[in-house]
């Protein structure tokens, strides 16, 4: 009866102990009983969920826009790696090293095969030394090497910022300013006996504006290398710098074609740019073909708001004869309008439903767009894909 009694207390004992381990709440959680927390559908970071984009403004937005990295010029926020708009078979891939230079542009075409690439190289101070174009199978399009003897200057490493690359916002990738640059060589193969190369030297005088002698010639590679006197030009333009910046085409150059007024913004994007092209054959409009530009003031992208034909001939193809932007609170491009025709008749371009990443890079968005030459609407949802370190 002794033992008996025993054991019912022994089993009553250990229900106890069973009973309190079933109802101890894990420590693990919040709630009792350890059942595991609901998930927030509103809490960044829930799973299924994208976290709210940051759009914090970075260190960099108060950099000289010259003085920024590859990367920054692009207006990417975050330590992106690369990038690619994935919204047509045909697109270019962009790669940066964690310091946010531009280490390769790979374009794919329309049917998805690779046609060009072009990759940089960098010194110690991620000053730009070399670039490569070709076409990814060992058939050279261009070379360039770079040299830096002018320290502290903004260097405008073209003789002339022609009205392309005025419209397309003058990016960096456009090389339109170089900071400190001193000497350019391009080498652009002609065929499989000629290379063609022009050796830039760009210097400053003691009032502070920029002389650029343009030697250019070719060479015969199956005559050692020779250059062939015949093929050879020596130029030089000139800018007259204002604030540090360029500011006119030189006087003497006005025959031909000038800038003939530039302002820049405080961060070193462009402001306003006039010019003048001297018409010699389309001249029943004028002597001359003058166009003025205005940007987008903002501290991190670098894109164009009114383009004006002002007067002469505007061109022989679509060109336009004015082209007004707008953007919204994150700088993104919202609306745009041109004209190509001057008979009253616009286009519209319209960038909707943006949606972004954690960084605050847009992913997507609704382009709403107009054919002009047939007028047929077109609406596209464009994407990107952005990997990042």
């Amino acid at each position: 009866m002794k033992y008996l009694r025993l054991l019912c207390l022994l089993l009553a004992a250990g229900a106890f102990l069973l009973t309190a381990c079933e109802t101890e709440e894990d420590p693990t959680t919040d709630q009792p009983g350890g059942q595991e927390q609901p998930e927030d559908p509103d809490k960044p970071g829930t799973p299924g969920q994208p976290a709210a984009p940051d759009f914090t403004p970075e260190a960099w937005y108060k950099t000289n826009y010259w003085l920024r990295t590859d990367r920054e010029k692009e207006g990417l926020r975050g330590p992106v790696k690369q990038w690619h708009e994935t919204t047509y078979v045909s697109y270019t891939l962009y790669e940066y090293d964690q310091a946010g230079h531009l280490l390769k542009e790979s374009t794919y075409n329309n049917s998805g095969n690779l046609s060009s690439v072009t990759e940089y190289t960098y010194d110690g101070e991620g000053r730009r030394t070399r670039s490569v174009c070709s076409d990814g199978a060992g058939y050279l399009f261009e070379e360039r090497t770079y040299e830096y003897g002018n320290p502290g200057k903004y260097v405008c490493a073209e003789t002339y910022l022609y009205h392309d690359a005025v419209l397309v916002g003058l990016s960096g990738r456009s090389e339109a300013i170089i900071p400190g640059l001193s000497f350019m060589r391009i080498n652009t193969p002609n065929d499989a006996q000629h290379d063609r190369f022009t050796e830039r030297t760009y210097t400053f005088d003691s009032d502070g504006n920029l002389s650029i002698r343009d030697y250019r010639y070719w060479v015969d590679k199956w005559d050692g290398n020779k250059i062939m006197e015949d093929t050879v030009t020596d130029y030089t333009y000139r800018w007259i710098y204002k604030d540090g910046y360029p500011y006119a085409t030189a006087p003497e150059n006005l025959s031909d074609y000038a800038v003939t007024s530039m302002t820049w913004q405080s961060n070193g994007m462009p402001l306003t740019w006039d010019c003048k092209i001297k018409e010699n054959t389309y001249t029943w409009l004028g002597e001359y073909r003058i166009n003025h530009c205005e940007w987008f003031e903002n501290d991190r992208v670098l894109d164009f708001k009114d383009y004006t034909h002002v007067a002469g001939y505007v061109g022989s193809w679509l060109a336009d004869y004015w082209r007004k932007k707008e953007f919204d609170e994150h700088q993104e491009l919202t609306h745009m309008q041109f004209d190509v025709y001057n008979e009253g008749q616009h286009f519209d371009y319209y960038y909707t439903d943006y949606e972004y990443d954690s960084h605050g890079n847009w992913i997507s968005r609704k382009e709403d767009t107009t054919g002009i030459l047939d007028g047929n609407q077109s609406i596209t949802k464009a994407t990107r894909e952005i990997v990042y370190y």
